[in-house]
């Protein structure tokens, strides 16, 4: 809504930095269909949204801008990663062995969003005076959290002062120029140049076979109420990880009851020894969902379970 407080720090929230707009497209274009909406047209969004690349919605149309006769400059490499680019619908999917993402894509824009914030933010102060705010990085990253794809401060700065030189802001043009300057285009080419001779260097073979290894999604200790969720040591993670958070929950009414199903993964019990341990892990990896009750009936009493190193806690 737009009276929500919403902090421009290392966070996204839930705004454009986060999955707002690719959200609000879906919905907009689902709404053009005359029959109602249904969960299962819910889900379909939703897992939508979870696997599209939220730095290239933004950036995706702005790469489309630049000019063949700029394109014709550059060697054959960085023409043939341009083209996977403008090719590429930003959706993060596994490929047939299930521990790359698939296409050379990803790995192209996530090293071009690199070096576009480092040339134009990233000439704003070092990594030093960046200090804990990862802002000289294209995509959130914490030690704490490696598979986001959320914007960054500094990519957010870095997209604002692109849009405004582009003509695209024209109300809203930051007070100094991100870009020094430089033609935006071709600035972004340049970013292109440099990030496929780090891919070069780093990934020997042809642009087309590039690839980004899976990020695992591993599961906190502790959900984001304290409940104790997972074993300190060696916690349960996913394959594939997705843009969403650490549980889902979807609620149905039809006007008369509401009927509501969830999966809070990784198990009902943060025990390891229990049969219960992971047993929500698959159905939240299929971003499926199991029945969640709502009645004000209890339905039996909670086991006290002492974990190592933990205090006892009820489950």
């Amino acid at each position: 809504v737009k009276t929500y407080a919403n902090r421009d720090l290392h966070t996204p929230r839930w705004s454009q930095g986060d999955r707002a707009n690719i959200l609000a497209e879906l919905m907009q274009q689902r709404a053009q269909q005359p029959e109602p909406i249904t969960p299962d047209d819910v889900q379909r969004i939703y897992r939508h949204a979870t696997q599209v690349d939220v730095n290239f919605h933004h950036f995706g149309p702005l790469l489309r801008r630049i000019d063949a006769s700029l394109v014709n400059t550059v060697d054959a490499d960085t023409q043939r990663a341009l083209a996977l680019l403008r090719q590429w619908d930003g959706s993060r999917v596994p490929d047939a062995s299930g521990d790359f993402y698939a296409g050379a894509a990803l790995p192209i824009f996530q090293n071009w969003l690199d070096a576009f914030v480092g040339m134009t933010v990233g000439t704003l102060l070092s990594r030093e005076e960046f200090g804990g705010m990862p802002m000289y990085t294209g995509t959130l990253q914490f030690n704490y959290m490696k598979n986001s794809v959320n914007l960054s401060m500094g990519t957010k700065i870095a997209l604002r002062g692109l849009q405004a030189r582009l003509g695209l802001r024209p109300d809203d043009v930051p007070p100094f120029d991100v870009l020094h300057g430089e033609e935006p285009r071709k600035l972004m080419l340049q970013a292109l140049q440099t990030a496929v001779a780090r891919l070069k260097k780093a990934t020997p073979g042809a642009v087309d076979t590039w690839r980004l290894p899976m990020v695992r999604q591993t599961f906190f200790p502790e959900n984001f109420e304290a409940v104790p969720t997972a074993a300190q040591t060696a916690p349960p993670a996913l394959k594939l990880s997705a843009n969403r958070g650490a549980m889902q929950r979807l609620a149905v009414s039809d006007g008369k009851q509401v009927q509501s199903m969830d999966a809070n993964p990784p198990g009902e019990s943060a025990d390891p020894r229990s049969p219960h341990y992971q047993n929500q892990l698959s159905i939240y990896g299929d971003w499926g969902f199991k029945p969640l009750p709502l009645s004000p009936q209890k339905t039996g009493q909670g086991k006290v379970v002492t974990l190592p190193g933990k205090q006892p806690g009820k489950l």
